[in-house]
């Protein structure tokens, strides 16, 4: 009954199955046959039915997850600017043990050396002698760590001719050929001692590409007065300067040169931050080019993952230690342990030997609190990932043997921009919902657009039977409800035209 009454509807009249006219073709002269493959084709129909009704349900929800959670791609693209946005550039000495602090310095606040050597170990054993409560901690890293003097081009040789003593580095720093185009900050770091770091500022951010434009360090470069070639009456009056045998290689110090987003801080912790940053070492002596290349990125901000735009390294290093102290109960800061960005502790720093081993023993252990704090510190929504090369590196003349020169510049205007997008949206959805429909079940748009038909068919059969229209009386020969041509019932044609 139920199938029958489903071939008595306007879109559905005519259809059944290829199967079901071929056994019913078979059995005609037997009734009872007949009825078997009817209930064979019935089973098979329904199990047919039951499976993509099935499958239907499941590709429907796995549509609708990745609906509402979305998969993330990333679109990437080369892009092509007349300027660029040059980077931070963070820079630590480190002497010719490869240590930032002064040995002489640290056996004067009684230290019996270096709490670190050349193999990883670290030693507090250094510590003992040292007079606590008499000398802050502060004071120590002041004059131990390596002080450079951040001074001009054309003021060079005032600070060469004034520091007989070469008690004091210079550093110059200047960013196309301007030294007011660039900002300075200065922090104490445990491992590196005092570093610098420079910024360019907002007016200055966006320059061409090439060496002329980029950064150029002059590191504890000394002023010397022009050398003139010996003359050729020397030569004549046999009077010959003998060059002197270079020496044996010694090591004499270098920089440590960090390249990094100019938005985020740089931190010696490397687990702790999610900042990229390129590190290059350049000897002194040395005069080295560094090819810098730029990644813009943009990701997108969701509730399962959500984003910021402050610095994620100072939030990180804020609440390591705020889990630090909180876990060992000690309520004092070291010099290195709260980034100065960030404003004051309001607490007293480590005044006694337990104290202060126990904060720098646990400082060590840098992957500490890390899954802590990412789940705390949002990630950035945008930034800059730098990478770098070192193109060359030059030997300067002997009288800079302890200087150094770098440059940092971009080759050329081309950089990579990667940008999230969501790969699934309501077009895709539909699309899905097509197929899976118009496979499983075979229903498309013709489909519902017919169904809507015959609903609105039934709908106004129902209106006519308990409102029927006044104007247009029947008689009651042909009974009060109208009539309705249909189309003629093609399956009796079609049994008769298969049994000829």
């Amino acid at each position: 009954m139920v199938l029958w009454s489903f071939e008595k509807l306007s879109f559905l009249n005519g259809r059944r199955s290829g199967f079901n006219v071929a056994v019913q073709n078979k059995y005609t002269e037997f009734g009872k046959g007949r009825q078997i493959a009817y209930y064979i084709s019935l089973v098979y129909w329904g199990v047919a039915l039951c499976f993509c009704l099935g499958w239907t349900f499941e590709q429907i929800s796995v549509s609708t997850h990745k609906l509402i959670h979305p998969p993330i791609s990333t679109k990437t693209r080369l892009n092509n600017n007349e300027t660029l946005h040059y980077p931070a550039v963070t820079i630590c000495y480190k002497n010719e043990d490869r240590q930032g602090y002064k040995l002489n310095m640290l056996k004067r606040f009684n230290l019996t050396g270096y709490w670190k050597n050349d193999d990883g170990r670290y030693f507090n054993d250094t510590w003992e002698n040292f007079d606590w409560g008499q000398i802050s901690l502060t004071e120590l890293w002041n004059r131990t760590t390596y002080k450079a003097n951040i001074v001009e081009l054309q003021n060079l040789y005032n600070v060469t001719h004034n520091d007989q003593m070469n008690r004091h580095m210079s550093i110059v720093a200047s960013l196309n050929n301007n030294a007011k185009a660039l900002s300075n900050t200065v922090n104490y770091f445990y491992e590196h001692g005092r570093c610098y770091t420079f910024r360019p500022k907002e007016d200055h951010a966006g320059l061409p590409p090439g060496s002329q434009y980029g950064y150029r360090f002059w590191l504890n470069y000394k002023y010397r007065p022009i050398q003139y070639p010996i003359s050729s009456n020397s030569a004549k009056n046999g009077s010959f300067n003998i060059l002197p045998h270079p020496e044996e290689y010694k090591f004499l110090g270098g920089w440590d040169v960090y390249i990094h987003d100019p938005k985020d801080s740089w931190s010696e912790n490397e687990p702790l931050t999610n900042s990229h940053h390129e590190h290059f070492f350049v000897e002194t002596g040395t005069k080295a080019q560094i090819k810098i290349g730029m990644i813009a990125y943009n990701t997108l901000n969701m509730s399962s993952d959500p984003c910021g735009t402050n610095s994620i390294t100072l939030c990180k290093e804020s609440c390591r230690w705020e889990y630090l102290m909180e876990s060992i109960g000690i309520n004092c800061s070291l010099p290195f342990t709260y980034p100065k960005q960030l404003g004051p502790l309001n607490i007293g720093q480590c005044n006694t030997f337990n104290d202060t081993m126990s904060m720098m023993y646990h400082y060590r252990d840098w992957f500490r609190y890390t899954p802590e704090c990412t789940k705390r510190c949002w990630r950035n929504c945008a930034g800059t990932i730098f990478t770098g090369q070192l193109l060359r590196s030059e030997i300067m003349k002997q009288s800079q043997k302890s200087s150094a020169c770098i440059e940092i510049y971009f080759p050329s205007g081309m950089y990579m921009n990667l940008e999230e997008e969501n790969a699934y949206g309501v077009g895709m959805f539909l699309a899905d919902m097509g197929g899976v429909y118009g496979f499983a079940l075979g229903i498309s748009v013709i489909t519902l657009l017919e169904f809507l038909d015959w609903i609105l068919l039934k709908i106004c059969r129902l209106c006519n039977e308990k409102f029927p229209c006044k104007r247009n009386k029947v008689s009651p020969d042909v009974g009060k409800y109208f009539k309705y041509a249909s189309l003629p019932d093609l399956s009796v044609n079609t049994e008769k035209e298969d049994l000829i």
